[in-house]
């Protein structure tokens, strides 16, 4: 890693700085970081300045593991940094989108509904099937969890940084490009809806709010259309609305929502490549106005480009 052009400048300055990194095992999923005693005490002795910018980023991810990384591991290395003789800067690494329901955001700490303390006892404490079955009532007006961690984040700073030398970095997106996807050709419909569909959807409606954004590239397939025997660089209708269909998967229980796939997919060969066409119309739908394009690459050297 140190050889990368990014520590050449360092390398140059300093010949021997690689001898000063010290590698520290742990987690943020698991309390205290999973840092062992003998290394938070050499953290605690020897740290100037903490950078905390681990988090999980999964928008939809469930509220234990958003928790747990995202709120309960800051608080933990708060309580860390508030031990530390040396301290010069604490910076939190949040997002510009942990109060997405304000239509100005100012430079100040947005209160939140939920306390750390509580939502971290509730996560704890309560099973995982009752933490999924609240999780709507837990994010309340937020979108998804991801922002709802990063704001009650945002508030375990003020509550626990008071007379520490820190500040928080709120940072945006500019360029978009959503390749994540699910490419089992005969998965589960209901898996391939909420990774390719559903997600294109959540994404979509955070870039509409993304002011400073150039650009927004969607990565779909070649195959998005294959009942096409001349694929043009248009969005081709599909049968079934993504609404529609993000509807019947999060509603109906998955037994039939397999029995009727068949019926569903329709004249698509597998639930990926129906998938991929469905997100391709949410472009349509969802893209107004926005510096949007689909990429469609091919197994191959060919990949057509279309401009929204």
């Amino acid at each position: 890693m140190f050889s990368d052009t990014l520590f050449k400048r360092l390398a140059e300055d300093q010949p021997n700085f690689t001898e000063k990194v010290v590698v520290i095992v742990g987690d943020c999923y698991d309390p205290n970081l999973g840092l062992s005693a003998e290394d938070e005490e050499l953290l605690v002795a020897n740290i100037h300045v903490v950078i905390h910018c681990a988090a999980t980023i999964t928008f939809n991810g469930p509220l234990k593991r958003a928790c747990f990384i995202n709120v309960r591991s800051t608080r933990d290395l708060l309580l860390m940094a508030q031990r530390m003789p040396n301290l010069k800067s604490f910076v939190y690494v949040s997002t510009a989108f942990s109060n997405p329901n304000e239509s100005l955001i100012k430079e100040i700490i947005y209160n939140c509904h939920i306390k750390a303390e509580t939502l971290i006892d509730i996560v704890e404490n309560l099973p995982e099937s009752i933490v999924t079955s609240i999780t709507p009532q837990i994010i309340g007006k937020w979108p998804n969890t991801y922002t709802l961690s990063k704001a009650v984040a945002e508030n375990l700073i003020k509550d626990y940084g008071k007379n520490m030398p820190i500040s928080i970095s709120r940072p945006c997106v500019d360029v978009v490009i959503h390749c994540a996807a699910t490419i089992s050709f005969n998965g589960p419909l209901k898996r391939a809806c909420f990774i390719n569909v559903r997600s294109t959807r959540d994404l979509l409606l955070m870039a509409q709010r993304m002011p400073n954004l150039k650009s927004f590239v969607y990565v779909s397939t070649a195959f998005s259309n294959p009942n096409e025997s001349l694929i043009k660089e248009i969005i081709y209708n599909c049968h079934i609305k993504a609404e529609t269909l993000i509807d019947i998967v999060e509603n109906l229980p998955e037994s039939i929502v397999t029995s009727i796939t068949p019926q569903i997919i329709g004249k698509w060969p597998n639930t990926y490549t129906l998938s991929k066409a469905v997100a391709e119309n949410l472009i349509k739908d969802y893209g107004k106005n926005m510096p949007i394009s689909i990429s469609r690459p091919c197994v191959g050297n060919n990949i057509d480009i279309i401009d929204v």
